[in-house]
């Protein structure tokens, strides 16, 4: 099992290393936290937050439009059809989470909402699951301007993420 507290340099030798094929968790290495805090991931998760707010939203207003007499409108919603891009590679090689480049955050779980169709006042909440899944499969690949050909070496690995996240309204 890997060793928390990793840097750069512990995930090259990982890749190196023939002896070592398993998975990575981003939380037994010491990285779950810096990773969901990070900038690049609060913006993402503030963009979803918009979107599935937004989304509830419409749906309540059309249920007050569709019943004008109703005093309010509740939505249950299960929130799945958004995966965000992420991209660490504006960070310095020397920062740990460089190395999680250009990947994919998926997020799923239920959403409720209720609409005053009188007020326009909106409360709501999504309780969801968030993951990562990645890979380090080919570290050179940012020197590819020096080199025009591929350079394989090491065992690729999987990085993987999980944390479970309410976004309130």
């Amino acid at each position: 099992m890997p060793r928390p507290d990793w840097t750069t340099d512990d995930f090259f030798d990982h890749y190196n290393d023939p002896d070592h094929h398993e998975d990575v968790s981003l939380d037994q290495i010491g990285l779950l936290d810096d990773f969901r805090s990070s900038p690049e991931i609060q913006a993402l998760i503030e963009d979803l937050k918009s979107y599935y707010g937004d989304k509830m939203k419409g749906l309540l207003q059309q249920a007050c439009a569709d019943c004008p007499t109703a005093n309010t409108a509740s939505v249950a919603y299960n929130a799945h059809e958004k995966d965000l891009d992420y991209d660490f590679h504006g960070r310095s090689r020397k920062d740990v989470l460089f190395v999680m480049g250009l990947g994919q955050l998926y997020s799923k779980g239920p959403c409720n909402a209720i609409l005053n169709c009188k007020t326009g006042q909106f409360t709501g909440k999504c309780d969801l699951q968030f993951y990562v899944r990645d890979a380090f499969a080919n570290p050179w690949d940012v020197f590819k301007n020096k080199f025009p050909f591929p350079i394989e070496t090491g065992y690729p690995y999987k990085i993987r993420g999980d944390w479970d996240q309410t976004l309130s309204w």
